[in-house]
């Protein structure tokens, strides 16, 4: 593992400090939700970001009397066209980072006349695989990526970090406690401030987001104590993390691997509903076929053991069902 003390430097131009993502909230009451966004930017938190419709409301309804310079909004879109919406569920009319979210055609274009007429502030890439980051961040068309990032990265990832700000732009951390594996929030705003990372967490409880507040106004140093720390957490939990870039697919067996390798993430934090629903009962089904070929393992960049991951989260899956009165 290298090491990545001192590698990157934080730069207040696009992405503040600390920001927080809106998906866990949508498991939480409206007014709930509201209450929780209203304290982390009263705590010092000064970027949100929603990557649905339904988060953005409920973001936008913890703000309502908040002064809109004071903050930056984030949005994550599939198109120039879905903008609008977003716009008018943040009742407002600009989005100060727009992240194109796609699984390919990385073409900034229809953004860049939304930016041209002042509806967009910055021009950002999700993506959850490395390469596509790495690439797209040397061709220059972005100004921000956002990507799975945390205290777990590898040596890859930390190279791709290092090449990624070289280009002069920034990176918004997503994932940030590995899926809530990582249950240390000064030691994940520690890591990913030390290497030029601007943290995005999801917060879903109160209790979390009190956790969180401290590093914010204060930013904790990566120092030799904190390190060891983590090194160690690192090496204990590196093996169950799954960012979900797909590049196992496809499987000879049909099973959504990225799926079903990250549902014990989405267990804890997404919304219920989609989680029953037919169609992710059908495809979790689908791990039981699988016939142990290890293709996928081949192909994980990570190293990680996929087909442990699917079994153990099919297996948790078959639970979660039967607590909230799913298919099964």
């Amino acid at each position: 593992m290298q090491d990545v003390k001192g590698r990157g430097r934080y730069l207040k131009n696009i992405l503040p400090a600390v920001g927080l993502g809106g998906t866990p909230m949508l498991r939480l009451e409206a007014s709930d939700a509201a209450s929780l966004v209203r304290e982390a930017f009263d705590g010092g938190i000064g970027l949100f970001h929603a990557d649905s419709i339904s988060a953005a409301k409920r973001m936008a309804a913890g703000l309502s009397d908040v002064d809109r310079s004071e903050y930056k909004l984030m949005a994550s879109v599939r198109s120039a066209d879905e903008l609008s919406d977003y716009l008018a569920a943040f009742a407002t009319d600009h989005i100060d980072i727009a992240l194109l979210a796609t699984d390919g055609g990385f073409d900034p274009s229809g953004l860049e006349e939304l930016k041209t007429i002042g509806r967009i502030g910055a021009i950002g890439l999700e993506t959850r695989r490395l390469s596509d980051a790495v690439r797209e961040a040397e061709r220059g068309a972005f100004e921000v990526i956002a990507m799975p990032l945390n205290c777990l990265a590898c040596d890859e990832e930390l190279e791709a970090v290092s090449r990624i700000r070289a280009c002069g732009v920034e990176i918004a951390a997503l994932e940030p406690m590995a899926g809530g594996l990582w249950q240390s929030p000064v030691g994940a705003v520690a890591f990913l401030r030390s290497i030029g990372a601007s943290p995005v967490f999801g917060v879903q409880y109160m209790w979390q987001l009190e956790q969180l507040l401290p590093t914010v106004k204060d930013v904790p140093a990566l120092d030799d104590e904190l390190w060891s720390e983590i090194h160690g957490e690192r090496s204990r939990l590196a093996a169950s993390y799954c960012r979900g870039c797909g590049e196992c697919m496809p499987c000879p067996a049909g099973i959504d691997l990225p799926l079903a390798a990250r549902m014990g993430q989405f267990i804890d934090s997404v919304e219920i509903e989609p989680l029953i629903s037919a169609d992710t009962e059908r495809k979790m089904r689908l791990v039981g076929r699988c016939v142990g070929c290890g293709r996928c393992m081949e192909a994980c960049r990570f190293h990680l053991p996929v087909r442990e991951l699917i079994r153990a989260n099919a297996e948790r899956y078959r639970e979660f069902l039967r607590e909230h009165g799913g298919l099964e």
